[in-house]
């Protein structure tokens, strides 16, 4: 085929065109995938908890640094908003699973076409989209899911001829008298469990006491707010409560607990405890404490075995709304916590229980994290406005029902408590 000089000028003006297109395109590629990025992340965990992710990605995108900031986890969430408060935060940093109302302002949404909430759902259990998703986007990625779990002394139980951890609180309830010691005078000097009491020497009471109240149906949503409060008009909140205090009562069948014990862990630990609800993140403390203690991992008792309901507490990465670099902070994020070896590495290295539903069916058999893998598909959220301000007025409520307060007067203060608690912050 020959073309005439006008086809062959015409061919040539055309091909210089698309030249200089493709080189801009091509250059102003390597410009953006070269351009230096700086990213900070605070969070609670050891550094080495983050060396090998950063370390992955960095070998993806050599143009972004990220320096990692541990925080003292006594002190981290007011450090954290008071750093974002004064514009010197982080761009990405650890979110617990019970800050969305109370902090989601100080957070970026995940960019939609980065992830359906679809993909979310396939990716995470049930319980991380109550979290962390609200009005249909996505605020933060989960790293673990943590549930409560019932932990027990296998020497006790072998001593005391229980062969089996209990299934049922009703089981739970008849296995007291086998493994507590009440001395002539009347005091406890071996704990069947720590459960009855309030947060003073009980870190989890206001936990264990949720768990029951879910199980027993004994809440209700907040139509405005969406918000999780205690329905004060059923017998089932004062049940569940009554349930709770009884342990705790030296004038109960099944008193348990006594609040001259130390904190539950370190009495667990002691070997003057036989049972203990605990997180995952909470047993290293006790294996540090005593090394040589022969425990085991059991699901929380139930009220209805048929429909398990578990209690939740747990991190992920949120991006700050703060940050100059939100797509390039959304990428390390989904990085960290959505790529399975990463994920995993992470798991390995903090000692928690998986987020991923992948990682979580590789863990059910696992000794240590098996029981918390598995609960993390039936875990449900208690939504609040404030989450440190809702367990004081739960362990306010404990303390009554102890002072012998009637439980259906206990239960309307502490609706009404929460209620205005939710307009002093709704204003």
């Amino acid at each position: 085929m020959s073309f005439t000089r006008q086809q062959l000028i015409f061919l040539g003006v055309v091909g210089a065109i698309v030249l200089i297109f493709l080189i801009i395109f091509f250059a102003g590629g390597r410009r953006s995938s070269t351009e230096r990025v700086e990213l900070t992340v605070w969070g609670i965990d050891d550094k080495v908890a983050w060396r090998d992710t950063i370390f992955q990605y960095r070998r993806l995108h050599s143009n972004v640094r990220i320096e990692y900031t541990q925080i003292d986890p006594e002190n981290y969430e007011k450090e954290l908003v008071n750093a974002l408060a004064a514009d010197r935060g982080p761009d990405i940093f650890m979110f617990n699973s019970r800050w969305l109302y109370k902090h989601g302002d100080k957070i970026a949404a995940f960019p939609s076409e980065t992830m359906s909430l679809s993909a979310f759902s396939e990716l995470f259990p049930k319980v991380a989209e109550q979290d962390f998703l609200y009005n249909g986007q996505i605020y933060a990625l989960p790293l673990s899911v943590d549930t409560l779990a019932l932990v027990y002394n296998r020497d006790i139980f072998d001593g005391r001829g229980v062969a089996l951890s209990p299934k049922t609180w009703e089981e739970f309830q008849s296995l007291v008298p086998r493994l507590r010691t009440i001395n002539k005078q009347g005091s406890l000097t071996l704990a069947a469990a720590s459960i009855g009491g309030p947060s003073e020497n009980i870190p989890n009471a206001a936990d264990i006491l949720s768990l029951l109240m879910f199980q027993a149906g004994a809440t209700q949503t907040d139509e405005e707010l969406g918000t999780t409060r205690i329905n004060p008009n059923t017998k089932e909140g004062e049940n569940a409560l009554s349930f709770y205090a009884q342990f705790a009562s030296p004038t109960s069948t099944y008193y348990a607990w006594s609040n001259s014990f130390e904190s539950s862990t370190e009495s667990f630990a002691e070997g003057k405890t036989a049972m203990v609800f605990v997180y995952a993140y909470q047993l290293p403390r006790i294996k540090e404490k005593n090394p040589f203690l022969d425990y085991a991992i059991a699901p929380a008792p139930q009220i209805n075995p048929d429909n398990p309901i578990n209690i939740a507490n747990y991190w992920g990465l949120a991006v700050s709304t703060k940050s100059l670099s939100q797509n390039v902070a959304w990428d390390f994020v989904t990085f960290a916590a959505t790529d399975k070896d990463n994920a995993a590495n992470y798991l390995k290295t903090t000692s928690r229980p998986p987020a991923l539903r992948s990682l979580i069916n590789d863990h059910l058999s696992d000794k240590d994290l098996g029981v918390f893998a598995s609960q993390a598909l039936t875990a449900r959220t208690w939504f609040q406005v404030d989450d440190i301000a809702f367990q004081r007025i739960l362990n306010g409520a404990i303390k009554r029902a102890l002072g012998g307060a009637p439980l259906y007067q206990v239960l309307r203060q502490v609706d009404a408590e929460i209620i205005q608690l939710e307009r002093e912050l709704t204003r």
